[in-house]
C-alpha cells in the first residue's frame, strides 16, 4: 500500500479492530472476535473484525498455510512462530538453515558448512524445496507485519485487539510493534 490514499483506500472508521492473524486457523476463525464485536456494539463501540489470516493464506498459498497452521512438520517445531521470528528479529542463513534442517527432519539434508545451506543427499529434493520456501516465507514476513499494521490503520480505530492463540503469538507482537511505529496513540491489546 502506498503513502497516498485512494478512494478505494478509504473505510469508515473503527473504534476497535479486532484482528486474527497469522498462523489463526483457515477452517474455524476466532468466535471470541465476532462475540467481542458484538458484545462492544451492543455497548455502542463501533467495531470490525478483521481476519489477515485469510490474506496471509492468500499470498503464499492454502495449502502451506494450512499444514503450517496444523503444526506441519510437528506441533512443537512451532514453524510458523519462526517465520514471523524474522520480523521481529531476523536471522542469519546459518541460523536459518540450522533450524529448518532440524524441524524438517535430517533425513537426506544436511548442512554445507561453508554456505550455511541446507543440500539434499539422497532422495529428499522435496525437502530442500520446502526448506527454500519456508526461508522465503521468514524473507516476506516483515512485509506482511507491514500491511497488516497498515491495513488496521485503514479503519482509524482507537484501539486494535490482536488475537494470539496458536502459532499466532509472534506475528501479533510484530505486528503491535509495527502498529506503535507508525500510530503510537493506537492502544494495543493482546488476547487469545
Amino acid at each position: 500500500m502506498g503513502a497516498s490514499s485512494t478512494a478505494t483506500d478509504r473505510v469508515r472508521p473503527s473504534d476497535v479492530m479486532l484482528v486474527s492473524l497469522p498462523f489463526g486457523m483457515l477452517n474455524s476463525p476466532s468466535l471470541a472476535l465476532g462475540i467481542l464485536q458484538a458484545r462492544l456494539k451492543a455497548a455502542g463501540i463501533e467495531a470490525r473484525c478483521r481476519h489477515l489470516t485469510l490474506d496471509y493464506a492468500a499470498r503464499i498459498g492454502t495449502e502451506i498455510y494450512n499444514n503450517i497452521a496444523s503444526g506441519f512438520p510437528r506441533t512443537t517445531d512451532l514453524l510458523g512462530e519462526w517465520i514471523f521470528s524474522h520480523a521481529v528479529a531476523p536471522k542469519t542463513a546459518v541460523r536459518q538453515r540450522a533450524y529448518l534442517a532440524r524441524t524438517l527432519g535430517v533425513d537426506g539434508l544436511e548442512i554445507e558448512p561453508a554456505s550455511g545451506r541446507v543440500v539434499s543427499k539422497g532422495p529428499d529434493k522435496a525437502k530442500a524445496g520446502l526448506e527454500e520456501s519456508l526461508v522465503e516465507l521468514a524473507a516476506t514476513a516483515p512485509a506482511f507485519v507491514d500491511y497488516a499494521a497498515r491495513e488496521i490503520l485503514r479503519h482509524a480505530p482507537k484501539a486494535g485487539g490482536l488475537t494470539t492463540v496458536c502459532q499466532e503469538h509472534v506475528a501479533a507482537l510484530a505486528v503491535a510493534a509495527r502498529l506503535r511505529e507508525l500510530d503510537g496513540s493506537v492502544k494495543i491489546m493482546l488476547d487469545g
